[in-house]
């Protein structure tokens, strides 16, 4: 059994993965509906600052 700290090392890291695949289908899910609203993007990285949003005509 791996001491104390690396044990807890490895849990974060499996927290951190679990959180991960939960919050790729909300961008998904969230790029789907701006797409149904005819929203264009210029970058596909919502969870950073937006840095253009306009409306497609």
């Amino acid at each position: 059994m791996p001491p104390r700290p690396i044990r807890a090392l490895r849990d974060l890291t499996r927290m951190r993965a679990h959180a991960q695949q939960d919050r790729n289908p909300v961008i998904n899910r969230i790029a789907r509906l701006l797409e149904t609203l005819a929203f264009t993007r210029e970058t596909r990285n919502f969870t950073g600052p937006i840095r253009h949003l306009s409306r497609s005509q």
